[in-house]
């Protein structure tokens, strides 16, 4: 998580507050359409959300990709259905990666996420695919086998999607590099530049005004997010250069304005017990 707040400060003075925002259904629906996040941020799913709600609300279908372990499909699928908040939540503590996970890709407003889309699905039948594409956590191996992991799975499903079905993918920003290499190592290949090959890909990059988030700095806790330029709330199609990659490291932004906290499920749960909530 350091190297990635290391990245972030070098793309800072890189974004553009001059252009107009993109809609979502502007946006060629024949692409993999990759959100770079922060995790551990209440606003980043929520925003993730309100795009895959346009896009069904507009008619298409949607497969939306999370960054939770691939073998965990079936039981997220199982659990956005559940909209008594407890019984998803108690859903989703039975899988490993929502039990002991500390970087708040398991956190409060994930859990929200899915329960949206269970919603959706509900509001919308055969429009909404979910699936996981993360690499199981026993056969992680080196960072590049990861992401080619992710790649592999979410070429897949834009293989089988048709071209007027979105694509839509949730990802930490590392991942969603499209460009070779990272600040921290020059033969990285981030799941977007494995996938650039085979698929054309947007990759956005989270952008804010500030606030505060739950990141590993290598110590997990409440952390304040860097500052952007403020601007409208959407998307903006500027790429982001940076000064470790001869290419833009993004192809764009998508500012949601102030970041709130969204802690890991088992501590946000633990604290609401302590202070009495039921």
């Amino acid at each position: 998580m350091i190297k990635s707040l290391l990245a972030a400060a070098a793309l800072l003075a890189a974004v553009n507050t001059g252009a107009e925002p993109t809609d979502i259904i502007d946006l060629p629906s024949d692409h993999i359409i990759v959100f770079g996040e922060l995790h551990g941020i209440n606003e980043i799913p929520a925003f993730v959300g309100d795009q895959v709600e346009t896009l069904l609300k507009s008619g298409h279908t949607v497969r939306l990709g999370l960054e939770f372990d691939s073998d965990d499909t079936d039981a997220l699928n199982a659990a956005k259905l559940l909209q008594d908040e407890d019984e998803l939540h108690e859903a989703l503590l039975a899988l490993r990666q929502w039990r002991e996970g500390n970087d708040a890709r398991n956190g409060i407003a994930m859990a929200a996420l899915l329960q949206r889309a269970g919603r959706l699905s509900g509001i919308h039948p055969g429009q909404l695919t979910l699936f996981a594409y993360d690499i199981p956590f026993n056969q992680r191996t080196t960072p590049n086998d990861r992401d080619g992991h992710m790649a592999d799975i979410i070429g897949q499903h834009r293989a089988l999607a048709a071209d007027h079905e979105y694509v839509i993918i949730l990802a930490g920003n590392a991942h969603a590099f499209a460009a070779p290499g990272a600040p921290w190592d020059k033969d990285f290949r981030s799941m977007v530049v494995q996938l650039e090959p085979h698929h054309p890909v947007i990759s956005l990059r989270n952008a804010q005004s500030g606030g505060q988030a739950w990141l590993c700095t290598p110590e997990c806790k409440v952390t304040p997010v860097a500052a952007m330029p403020e601007r409208k709330i959407g998307i903006y199609l500027q790429p982001l250069n940076t000064d470790w990659a001869d290419s833009p490291a993004y192809h764009g932004t998508f500012f949601y304005g102030s970041a709130t906290v969204s802690k890991p499920l088992p501590i946000w749960l633990k604290e609401q017990r302590d202070s009495g909530h039921p």
